[in-house]
């Protein structure tokens, strides 16, 4: 319960930088699972090119893209609750310094930068080709 610590300000830094990017990571990783689960569920049934899947393929994409903006901001949060505990805390001497900073990488949460954004824009584009298939199929099925 007290993490091992005395300190109740390090507790409450730990704790609130955790748990948002445990929620975040939690809720993205929940919706992008089961729209990948019902996807290849359809996928199995024989329906490749269908609206289903075509919406499911951008949900997939906008998923990766919500969660890089909003893992970092949860990222960014934890360094500004860390960064805060630090400078009260923790005193560097010997060597010349300015402010303390505390940043977290850009991989802490899963796809929280920039390659998440990325990952769900090539998603994005691959649902396109999706819907382009579909149109195929519809004017295929329409021609027999």
């Amino acid at each position: 319960e007290n993490l091992c610590s005395k300190d109740a300000a390090l507790v409450s830094a730990v704790r609130g930088s955790a748990i948002p990017a445990l929620v975040v990571a939690t809720g993205f990783l929940w919706s992008l699972f089961g729209s990948l689960r019902s996807l290849c569920a359809n996928v199995e049934r024989g329906e490749v090119f269908s609206e289903g899947n075509l919406l499911l393929v951008r949900r997939i994409g906008w998923i990766f893209v919500a969660n890089s903006l909003v893992g970092f901001a949860a990222a960014y949060w934890a360094a500004h609750l860390m960064g805060g505990y630090l400078r009260q805390h923790v005193a560097l001497t010997g060597i010349k310094t300015g402010p303390v900073y505390f940043t977290l990488p850009s991989g802490t949460l899963p796809y929280a930068g920039l390659d998440g954004f990325l990952i769900g824009c090539l998603v994005l584009m691959l649902s396109e080709a999706f819907r382009q298939g579909l149109a195929l199929k519809s004017e295929n099925d329409l021609t027999i």
